[in-house]
């Protein structure tokens, strides 16, 4: 039996705790330590289930055959073998992360793997999402240039050291090339343009998941994401904020006037941090979509943080019935309702 990962934690003359992961044991009694310690050591693989049972005292079998039972039903041992991950590294913490989510979790670095991400917007928020995708196992990503959400200030430069996974375009591809997409990501410094909205449409004509995040103000805003025709996109979520802005037009003037004179953008300034943290988020957030464990707390959701005070909030987004962009009638042509001349007695 294997038990490589399995800790022993002493807490107190007759209570002890058994830890793999975030997954805990906590047993007690007077005879605990002395049925624990020796136990831990011959989960190495070298011993059978029934060869470690049969190694204790003939009264202390039974205890110790429900104590293994008990440690393989919470997966906190094995009867096959496990992988050596070998020194501390960020592939062994991954895969410990994902070993806390179950059999199918055992899945996601390779879907990770097969992933491709479309990140549109060269800037200091994709700057920090492109990095820790990298990091994460993502296989392929392409950064788009975009003239509204580039800040040259990131100074990308992605063709260094991880040329093979990385592509930088000048423009958005066509609906046949984001075929292959697992999912597009736009991302602004500098307020929430309209160019979000252009690659919300772009990512619904395509049938692709989008994910926006932006930095308005010492705020910043992660989703939602949407999945296409099916939960609420971006222009639903601006679509009802407007709505319930008593002072919309002021709001629409600012963001308009910042969307066409680029030196307006910077004028609230940043600090590197902030850009960084909603990438980091951004990045958590396509990983646990793409890898599909554990659930995409952005889907039909958008997070709301105060970069000043670390304030944060979670907000539902309802899906907007007649939505210009992502409602039915949308995808679906209207129906005709009469057939043949529509003038009376035409013929």
């Amino acid at each position: 039996m294997y038990g490589r990962h399995l800790q022993y934690i002493r807490v107190s003359d007759d209570r002890a705790i058994l830890k793999r992961g975030a997954s805990e044991l906590l047993l007690s009694g007077e005879r605990v330590h002395a049925l624990v310690e020796p136990l831990v050591p011959m989960l190495d693989g070298s011993q059978s289930r029934q060869q470690i049972v049969e190694s204790f005292p003939e009264d202390e079998r039974e205890e110790i055959g429900e104590l293994l039972e008990s440690l393989l039903r919470r997966r906190m041992i094995t009867e096959g073998s496990e992988p050596d991950t070998g020194e501390p590294s960020l592939h062994s913490m991954q895969a410990a992360f994902w070993w806390n989510f179950g059999e199918m979790a055992g899945q996601a670095p390779e879907r990770l793997r097969q992933a491709h991400i479309v990140v549109v917007g060269a800037n200091l928020i994709s700057r920090a999402l492109i990095r820790s995708l990298l990091e994460t196992g993502v296989g392929r990503l392409t950064l788009v240039d975009h003239a509204a959400l580039n800040n040259e200030v990131a100074r990308l430069n992605p063709d260094a050291g991880e040329g093979q996974k990385i592509s930088r375009v000048p423009e958005l591809p066509s609906g046949d090339e984001l075929a292959e997409a697992s999912l597009l990501c736009a991302a602004s410094d500098f307020g929430q343009p309209d160019a979000l909205l252009e690659v919300n449409r772009a990512a619904l004509h395509a049938g692709k998941p989008f994910l926006p995040v932006w930095l308005d103000d010492l705020r910043g805003y992660v989703g939602p994401l949407n999945y296409p025709y099916e939960s609420a996109c971006l222009r639903c979520y601006r679509a009802r904020v407007d709505s319930n802005n008593e002072d919309y037009r002021t709001a629409r003037a600012v963001r308009q006037y910042i969307g066409e004179n680029p030196q307006a953008r910077s004028s609230a300034g940043l600090l590197p941090p902030m850009p960084a943290i909603l990438g980091e988020i951004a990045a958590a957030e396509t990983t646990k979509f793409i890898a599909g464990f554990p659930p995409c707390d952005t889907v039909g959701r958008i997070v709301e943080i105060n970069l000043v005070s670390f304030a944060s909030t979670v907000r539902r987004v309802l899906k907007l019935p007649r939505c210009p962009d992502c409602s039915e009638i949308m995808r679906k042509a209207t129906r005709a309702i009469t057939i043949g001349p529509l003038i009376p007695h035409s013929e």
